[in-house]
């Protein structure tokens, strides 16, 4: 039983993936008489990279969260992670999931919860102690915040069954932190 379970932790935690690559990353187009092939193989984490940067600059988080709002004019809020490896992210995203699934293994400053989403199952990921910057849509446009030790709550589809594995991000939303004043944007 035990060799089953370390089995499974080492599958689950193979799938843990470095950081996409960003689209200038990507070779350019192949001419137009080649079919175009997706150098980036799409992952559960591709989401989580648009709400990601790991400066140590709070400005420059706060840019991010403002051009997403270029992508989905429509959001009302946009919040960025930063000032944190992303290898560190992914792991403790990872490690929360195996910690619900088989009892706490990893300490680790997130942790998860199953919940249900439109009749489906999904992870309600809580990550504490983290930097990020939160964008609002006002009246009279955007004001944008940044938060210390702050927790963040990342909503992930789940996959198969017992135990439930980790789908795609779909989901990450600011929950409380401490708000260090409001962060102007620089031109």
């Amino acid at each position: 039983m035990q060799m089953t379970t370390l089995l499974l932790l080492a599958n689950l935690l193979a799938r843990v993936r470095k950081r996409p690559a960003k689209s200038e990353d990507v070779s350019p187009s192949p001419p137009p008489d080649q079919p175009a092939k997706d150098s980036v193989m799409p992952n559960e984490f591709d989401f989580l990279d648009k709400h990601f940067n790991e400066t140590t600059e709070p400005y420059l988080a706060a840019q991010d969260a403002y051009e997403r709002f270029g992508n989905y004019p429509a959001a009302r809020t946009s919040t960025v992670v930063y000032a944190m490896k992303w290898d560190a992210l992914v792991t403790d995203i990872t490690n929360a999931v195996i910690n619900y699934s088989y009892g706490t293994i990893f300490n680790s400053n997130c942790f998860a919860t199953l919940g249900e989403y439109k009749g489906r199952p999904q992870w309600n990921i809580i990550l504490t102690g983290v930097n990020y910057v939160n964008a609002v849509k006002e009246v009279a446009g955007v004001k944008i915040y940044n938060y210390t030790n702050g927790t963040v709550i990342i909503n992930a589809d789940v996959v198969g069954g017992n135990p439930p594995g980790l789908g795609d991000i779909v989901h990450l939303q600011a929950a409380v932190g401490s708000c260090s004043g409001e962060i102007p944007l620089k031109n």
